[in-house]
């Protein structure tokens, strides 16, 4: 079973990726994780700044090819890996072969807004907007993109990480298609 997380930057993927890998018994990939270490920069922001989105993406999408390699597995995308065409090219091969499932994990905007304004981390602004109208821009450019690629849309907004782990165990489940 292959677990793909969708959603926007703070919605909690890698948080919810790591408990639900827990949960069944899976190993847990950070996609974002994997691309920075194949980079010397120590931080996203850096290779952004230093090599621009394009490296990043295509590290993205080959980081992405080697994870989707393993048989089973959760997998928490970055942001922006599923406006990238190869990303959701495989995406979508994986999940007619029926062998991945996509989630997205979908949050209000303002909730959203709270959370990256609380933990800002180390990414760089996509829009050099100020946060609360970059997560409205970003969102109404993502929102519908995630909607697409997305077996199954599970509502993160306010619910703790094991009531998401438990909505998205339901979801999955062998057997269980969208």
């Amino acid at each position: 079973m292959m677990v793909l997380l969708l959603g926007m930057r703070g919605v909690g993927k890698t948080t919810v990726g790591a408990a639900l890998a827990e949960r069944l018994r899976l190993p847990f990939a950070d996609l974002d994780a994997d691309v920075l270490a194949r980079f010397p920069e120590a931080s996203v922001r850096d290779v952004w700044a230093l090599r621009g989105e394009a490296a990043w993406r295509e590290a993205e999408v080959a980081a992405l090819r080697e994870r989707l390699e393993a048989p089973d597995g959760v997998i928490a995308l970055g942001g922006g890996a599923p406006i990238t065409p190869a990303v959701a090219e495989m995406m979508n091969e994986r999940q007619e072969q029926l062998v991945a499932t996509a989630v997205y994990l979908q949050c209000d905007g303002e909730r959203l807004t709270e959370r990256l304004a609380a933990q800002p981390g180390d990414r760089a602004s996509l829009t050099g907007a100020d946060l609360a109208a970059e997560v409205r821009d970003v969102l109404r450019d993502r929102h519908p993109v995630y909607l697409r690629l997305a077996d199954f849309v599970v509502d993160v907004t306010d619910q703790s990480v094991e009531n998401i782990v438990e909505r998205i165990v339901a979801l999955v489940r062998p057997g269980r298609r969208p």
